[in-house]
């Protein structure tokens, strides 16, 4: 859920230790600087009710950082790619397959592609 505040509101949302510049920081770690080029204010625009003024690929991201700031030690991500065209897609797995060297990261999904950026792929069929 992404409250009606701004980008850093909702990635700081959670740990009250965390700072913007930790944020930034862990934006330029992931290298997903280029997701938020377009925001007006950087991590300082308004993502309006539900996010409704960014991206689908946007509001991934911001989420994404959320649970990176969290610390965390499993993250579960269900269906982290859903709606994302293929170039947000690739750019956001890539900031997960990077962040999920300091932590345990589950991936449900229905997309056998994202498998190519975990270390282990278990499949399951019902």
């Amino acid at each position: 859920k992404l409250f009606a505040r701004t980008a850093a509101y909702n990635i700081l949302y959670g740990n009250p230790h965390a700072t913007l510049e930790q944020a930034e920081q862990l934006v330029t770690d992931l290298q997903l600087g280029g997701m938020f080029s377009t925001l007006s204010e950087g991590l300082q625009t308004h993502v309006g009710a539900e996010g409704k003024l960014v991206s689908g690929g946007q509001r991934q991201a911001i989420m994404l950082l959320r649970a990176l700031l969290s610390l965390a030690p499993v993250i579960l991500m269900d269906e982290p790619t859903s709606n994302l065209n293929p170039e947000a897609k690739q750019l956001l797995m890539g900031a997960v397959k990077r962040a999920g060297t300091s932590r345990t990261i589950l991936i449900i999904t229905h997309d056998t592609t994202l498998g190519s950026y975990c270390s282990t792929s278990p499949f399951f069929s019902t």
